[in-house]
Parts: C-alpha cells; structure tokens; sequence
C-alpha cells in the first residue's frame, strides 16, 4: 500500500532570499520524501531549494506557519497513530512531575519540568518533538561550583532496564546516575561531563537490585553556563537487552551473550571483558567503558604489553543470514593506543577471503573514538574486529557500543548540496507535471528565483579533521593544512594546523608524489595530533628557519616594498660596504642595496610564513649586519592583523659597538651555531635526530626537548674510524 503523509506547506511570496526550513519525520516504515511545488495562477514565480540534509535527531518546524494544518494538501494519510500505554515507573512530564518523582531535600538548585518553548534550549522536548512539549532541566547557572541538583524516582520493586534521553549543552556541566538506597547515592553508575551538543542523546542504564531509587544528578562546575535536561525516562522489567542483532546495541557486558565468538587457537590473542572489578580498575590504562562513562561499566579488550610479534586475535559477529537490500551502518566505539599495531574490520563470508573495511594503525591515544563504516547488503556475513600485533609489543585496544543499523553511516550520506550538478540519490517523481531543475546563478525569470546558491557556514566549535596521506618519492615536498575562516566580505584570515615533510613547497625534481583520501571532518571535539611530527608549532619554528643557502625558503616578498631583498654570496656590489660572507661563514645570505637607483625612504619588506598560534613564549632570532657610513635611524614597525586578539610587545632594545658576540650556547636544533668541524682530524662530528646508523649504542631522544624530534651531535666510532682516530669541534671566537 502506498500512502502520503503531508508533513508541511507553505504558500505564497516568500521574499528574495534562502530560508530555513526543517520539519521532524516520524515512521516505523520505510519511507521516502516527497517535495511538491504547486504552480500558483500567473508566471511571476519561482521556488528554488538546496542544501537537503537529514539529521539523526527531531527539530522545531521551520517557520511555524508552515505547519500543515494551515494548507489543503494535494495527497492525504489514514495511517493510524499508535501509542504505548506507560509503564508503573514511567515519566514523560507531559502531565506533570509523575507520581514518586522528586527533588531530594538538600539540593542546592532544583530541577524544574519547564516547556520548550519558555527556554534557550532544547527547542523541542523529545516526547512529542514540539515547543509545546515538557521535561526536566536544571539550569546550570542557578549553581555554585561542585553544586548539585538531584531528581529521585519512586522506589523499584524488582530489576529494571532504564532508558532515557537527555540534552547536555553549554559549559562545566555534568550527569551523574546513581542507584540509591533512600539517601545514600553510593557511587556514580553512569556519567556524562561537558557538552553533548544541541540534540537529544540516548542513554540506558540496568538496576540490578531491587527496593533503590534512581537518582540524576547535574553539577555545575566553575562559572557554569547551560542546561541539563532529561525527558521520556521508560522502565522495562528485566536486565536490558543485549545483542548483536540489527538495531540493537551490544555493550560487552558479555559479549557471548550478544553471540560474538573468538579465534582460540593456541597462537592468537584473546578478547577479555572489563567489568570494572577492583583489580581491573588498579591495573587497566583506561578504567571507564563508553556506555555509562564510569568505571562499573563494561567493554572488550586485548591488553597488547608484553605480546609476540604478529599476533592476531578476532572477534566475530554473528552471522547475518539474510536481509533487505540496502545498505547498513556499523556504529562502534574503540580505543587504540601504541603506534605499531594494526586494528582491522572485516566482513566475512562462508568460502570467501574476508574483505576489509576498516584499518587503523597508528596511536589514537587512550580514549574512545567513533568509528563507522557503511556495509552493503548483509547476507549470510558476519563481521570480524581483529588487531595484529607489531614488533614494539605494546599497546592497547578496546571495543565497546556495538550496532549495525540500516541506512548508510554519517550525515554525509543524508545530505544533498546539489553542488556536483546531480540531484544525489534524489528524483523528480514520475507523476509530476513538471521537474524540478538543476540550475546554478540567476533563474530564467526575471524579478523571481535567487540570485545564486545557498552557502552553509560552520559553528566555531572545535572539530577533528581527518584525512589519509600518502608521500612517496626521493624528492617530496611538503603537505599543509591551514584553516581560513572569513573575516569579512573580502578578507580570509588562515592559520597553520598540520604539516609534514621537506622545507619546500615542491621538490627538487619530478621524483615524488602527495597523495591524500578519505578528508573528513569528524563529529567530535577534539582528537590526537596524526603523526606528532606535523605539530604546528615545531612546524612553524622549522618553515620560519632560513639560511638562505638555496633560496628564500618559505618567506616572502613584500608587495607593497619600493624593492627586494636580494640573495647573494661573497662580497656586495658597493665597494667598502657589507658583509663578505653568511653568518657562520656560510656562503649566502640576504641584502639590500642602498645605493643608486634606491633614494631615501624607498622599503623592501620580507614576509614570514604563517605562524601557529604558540602555547608559550617564542624567541625569534637573526644575524644582521648594517655597514652604513653617514647618520641612520632603525625603524620597527607593527602590523595590526585581521583580529583583535593578539598584541606584540618589545623589550631591552640596545645598540653596541663592534660586532655581534657569538651565542655562549647551543642546542644544535637549527645548526652547529657556528662551532666547525676541525678538519685536520680523521672525521667530523655529525648532527642528526632519532637513532644514528649503530644498533642498541646511540640515544633514543635528544637533551633538549626530550623526544625524538630533537637534534644532537655525535660521532660514529664503528668501522670504517679505527682505534686513536679524532673528530674535533672549534667553537666561535668568545671575547
């Protein structure tokens, strides 16, 4: 049977600009949209839309006077609305703070059942997805730091799988869960700290024991701002589900129970269940699950310490048997910490070679990260998570919150920006009267349509931009990933966030390629630097080093200059002026010529590369030589930037006679620092980073910053140097 149900309308002179609009879908089917426009009596009139998106969770219909009830639609629905009869523990406080529930007596500030339309957020409840709909808040700001709002049930006769949602938004906020005896909350069972984001979440909690109260508790932190706020809080009689089936979640309580199997052979590493046992919390790297958020949850894991090479351990799904030809999504959390094991996902048929979906094989750090794979058609196929173990025998992985759901993973999937000049998944109806059409500009129509598309701009909250790179060759370059955001209409400001490789922006030769895939921009709020060598500020320092030796390096001319700094080795062209070599004898270094054709006042400017914002103080320093033989002025000169925050500050600026000193130190990060190799002895000393070339003799790390991205110098004393040989370091003259 085909039906339509008549979601919203408008009609009507909407004005010359793009509007929002976004209306909830509710089904317990399959279902398409359906988007109709019905030509009005004259020509004079276009409607246009773009950027189609679905989200995963209900929203406010927008604007309100598109509400369907105010438009005859050209399709009607007699599709029955069919409801559940609530539970003895049951609330949805649509009627009122239901019988039994309560704030407890020595909260400091109280939750309150307020409706949506009467606060910020959320805008909607999640009972009936309307302003008009109630739930419970507690108003972060109405607290002191480390006060508490507390909201207790009725008392529970007899075991309970509770399942709630609830809304988390704004700052130093949390949500604590407790089964309590009366008064005594005893310790906290589930937990959420900081924000969730502007949408209703999903929560679950089991009571094992009988004749306890639940209670939930908010805190607000230091200068808290925001609400917490819960709503449809449903009890099922029971221990709460757990499977692997599709549309159920398995939180490894017991992962058999959820019917996933392992390899047991002798050789293969075995999964393990974290239960949060006193022991497992003494001795685990990372003692909180992902489902309750404390440390009396659970979740499967393989601590890979002390493990032999090459080890894999599996664990498998269930099998699939047979399904609707669509594509599903697997949702699951993991943990992956040590940079040499390798975290697989595999489908897996009976007969076939297992095909893989998913690969990790680098340090995610200790904490749980999403991860999403959209599958084909599941038939007869089960799925396999694996980890193999690498040669440094260390490390971690875990798993937890495991779902196969249908439809594909990610908004990406539900979203439509008509910018590829397909209408994606979309099409026009086979029964319509006319199409709708692709088109980018104006319209054909004059005085009607939009000017142009609709662009969508991004909240400045802090996000995790993944992508995959690969850089191969003898003479590769440099990948960099900058932010720009948009100051004002014609100004981007852009700052440096990842790099990686050489000191140039192309290589030497044609011998090297950059290749990236899979960029994504990840619905957390923050993630581990991928490799740490990318680190902005280290890659800063190095981009903004120059010795001039070849070319100019990453610094730029100035465009507004009257002329240019020039590269030169030896001595100037003006005779009894400048210098005749680079500062530590180097052969090249920068000048500017102030003679003819040059007059007075004429400016070459040199421009850095851009600069990531550091954590802590930096030191810029320069060799100069200024050989002027008539009266001078020095001109510093402060460039305000696109924002407001930042300021430049100066300090102890002397002049002295004769010239500069040498350092009196040397970290070796950026050169010898003028010391030289005494090249009468038998070999130099050399200055390198990581390992040198002699197993098991040389330092793992540097002295100065303590890692392996540090410089040292060392000699070699392995062959070919025999037994009295000398390598000898002069330093600069000191006066």
């Amino acid at each position: 049977m085909k039906y339509f149900v008549y979601l919203r309308g408008l009609q009507g002179n909407q004005g010359d600009k793009w509007l929002n609009g976004q209306v909830t879908v509710k089904s317990s089917s399959y279902y398409r949209i359906r988007i109709e426009r019905v030509v009005g009596n004259s020509f004079q009139g276009d409607a246009a839309i773009d950027d189609l998106r679905i989200f995963e969770n209900p929203c406010v219909l927008t604007p309100p006077d598109a509400d369907p009830s105010n438009i005859v639609p050209t399709t009607t629905s007699t599709k029955p609305t069919i409801t559940n009869p609530p539970g003895p523990y049951d609330c949805t406080f649509e009627s009122g703070l239901c019988n039994g529930w309560e704030n407890m007596a020595n909260n400091r500030f109280n939750w309150t059942r307020v409706q949506a339309s009467t606060v910020a957020a959320p805008e909607i409840d999640h009972t009936t997805n309307t302003v008009q709909g109630y739930f419970m808040q507690a108003d972060l700001s109405k607290g002191q730091a480390n006060d508490y709002a507390r909201l207790k049930s009725p008392t529970l006769n007899n075991p309970q799988c509770m399942t709630f949602y609830y809304h988390l938004l704004g700052q130093g906020g949390t949500l604590n869960l407790y089964m309590a005896a009366g008064d005594n909350l005893g310790i906290s069972l589930w937990k959420r700290k900081g924000t969730q984001g502007d949408l209703w979440r999903f929560g679950r909690m089991e009571i094992k024991k009988t004749n306890v109260n639940i209670v939930f508790e908010a805190i607000a932190g230091p200068n808290s701002i925001g609400d917490v706020s819960i709503d449809d809080v449903i009890f099922t009689s029971g221990a709460c589900k757990e499977s692997a089936a599709i549309g159920e979640s398995c939180t490894f309580t017991d992962f058999a129970q959820c019917g996933f199997t392992q390899n047991a052979t002798a050789s293969s590493l075995q999964w393990k269940t974290y239960t949060g046992s006193d022991t497992q919390v003494r001795t685990t790297p990372i003692p909180f699950d992902h489902t309750t958020g404390t440390n009396r949850g659970s979740y499967a894991y393989i601590d890979l310490e002390s493990q032999g090479e090459n080890l894999n351990g599996r664990l498998y799904s269930p099998m699939y048997k047979s399904t609707k030809t669509q594509s599903y999504c697997l949702e699951f959390y993991y943990v992956l910490a040590g940079s040499n094991n390798t975290f697989n996902i595999l489908t897996e048929t009976t007969g076939s070679t297992p095909r893989a979906l998913f690969t990790r094989n680098y340090d995610h750090d200790f904490i749980w990260n999403k991860g999403e794979i959209t599958l084909p058609p599941l038939n007869n196929v089960r799925i396999v998570f694996e980890i193999i173990t690498g040669y440094l025998r260390q490390g971690f992985v875990a798993l937890d919150d495991s779902m196969v759901k249908e439809g594909e993973c990610s908004l990406r999937a539900n979203e439509c920006t008509f910018d590829d000049n397909t209408y994606c998944s979309w099409t026009n109806a086979a029964d319509n009267q006319f199409d709708w059409i692709l088109r980018n500009g104006t319209t054909p129509s004059a005085d009607t349509g939009p000017n142009g598309d609709h662009k969508i701009y991004f909240d400045n909250r802090p996000r995790c931009f993944s992508f995959w790179y690969n850089m191969y060759g003898v003479d590769v370059g440099r990948l960099i990933v900058n932010v720009r955001s948009l100051v004002s209409a014609n100004l981007t400001s852009e700052s440096l966030v990842w790099a990686l490789a050489g000191p140039r922006a192309r290589g030497k030769s044609f011998e090297g390629d950059i290749a990236v895939d899979e960029i994504g921009v990840q619905q957390t709020d923050s993630c581990k630097l991928q490799p740490f060598e990318a680190d902005p500020v280290e890659v800063s320092q190095a981009l903004v080093t120059c010795r001039f030796e070849d070319d100019f390096c990453q610094w730029k001319f100035d465009p507004t200059g009257q002329f240019n700094w020039t590269r030169h080795t030896g001595s100037t062209g003006s005779s009894g002026t400048g210098p005749t070599t680079g500062a530590d004898n180097s052969p090249f270094y920068i000048y500017i010529e102030a003679s003819y054709p040059r007059v007075e006042g004429d400016r070459a400017g040199l421009i850095s590369p851009y600069i990531s914002k550091p954590i802590g103080t930096m030191c810029f320093q320069f060799y100069y030589h200024i050989d002027i033989p008539y009266n001078f002025a020095l001109k510093l000169d402060g460039y305000v930037g696109s924002g407001w925050e930042g300021d430049i500050s100066l300090d102890e600026i002397f002049l002295t006679d004769g010239e500069c000193p040498p350092t009196d130190w040397c970290d070796f990060e950026t050169s010898f620092c003028g010391w030289i190799n005494d090249t009468t002895c038998d070999f130099y000393w050399t200055r390198t980073q990581k390992a040198t070339d002699s197993i098991g003799t040389e330092p793992t790390t540097d002295h100065t910053t303590g890692t392996d991205r540090g410089y040292y110098i060392y000699i070699e004393t392995s062959s070919p140097q025999i037994r009295g040989q000398k390598a000898r370091l002069i330093s600069p003259m000191y006066t």
